[in-house]
């Protein structure tokens, strides 16, 4: 309700000063004019410790403010013009082709990795390698059996008693080379060219039959090598 519609008589004037307010006292039912008391000491209190705090921790907020400063100064320059933000847009529009080809090439080459790498492949090739390792080990184990032995050489004789009547002599075994032997007459080794072979035929290369009393000896040079029977053919 308006106040020039209250009764003057309930608003008691005497001993109002400017700056008063209306007051209810309920001792005497009336509306007063005087003054207003408001407790302010919890707010006093309340700004006293905002103003501690800020006294105690001046330059932590000195230095959040520089930083919060440059932050800002590099906000600006770097994200928040439109010129950046439209030529990353441009960009990415003109090469829109591009982007979605190179999307594509990477889908293709995840699919092929995963199809090309995967540990079923993998596995694969561990056993693969595991194969050739026993391989190896196998003809490792051979090759020591069977190439690392020296060739041994058997020598082997003939020996006939000259009766003065031939220069042929029937060898106990086919030779089929003439340096697959060698003839000694009377303890002397002659040369492969001085006499010929043809199976188990040995023929002294002279016109008469070889004189009374000289020995021959013949040597066989037999070679074994790994795989072959001791005592083979020469």
């Amino acid at each position: 309700m308006a106040i020039d519609k209250l009764n003057p008589k309930l608003i008691e004037t005497i001993g109002a000063s400017d700056g008063d307010a209306l007051v209810y006292v309920s001792a005497n039912g009336q509306l007063e004019f005087g003054s207003v008391a408001v407790d302010t000491s919890s707010l006093s209190a309340s700004i006293d410790t905002v103003q501690d705090n800020v006294a105690t921790n001046a330059s932590s907020i000195t230095a959040l403010n520089a930083e919060v400063d440059q932050l800002g100064s590099y906000a600006n320059s770097t994200f928040a013009t439109d010129t950046n933000l439209n030529t990353v847009q441009d960009n990415v529009a003109t090469n829109a082709s591009s982007i979605t080809a190179n999307k594509s090439i990477s889908d293709t080459f995840g699919t092929y990795a995963n199809s090309t790498f995967a540990s079923g492949n993998v596995n694969a090739v561990q056993s693969n390698v595991t194969a050739v390792g026993n391989e190896l080990g196998a003809f490792g184990t051979y090759a020591n059996a069977n190439f690392l032995t020296t060739a041994a050489a058997n020598v082997a004789s003939d020996n006939y008693a000259i009766d003065a009547s031939t220069n042929t002599f029937t060898l106990a075994q086919s030779v089929s080379n003439v340096n697959n032997i060698f003839v000694i007459l009377d303890g002397l080794i002659q040369s492969p060219d001085t006499y010929t072979v043809s199976d188990t035929t040995l023929t002294i290369s002279n016109v008469a039959p070889l004189p009374l009393g000289i020995n021959v000896d013949v040597r066989y040079l037999q070679f074994v090598f790994p795989g072959t029977i001791d005592g083979g053919g020469v």
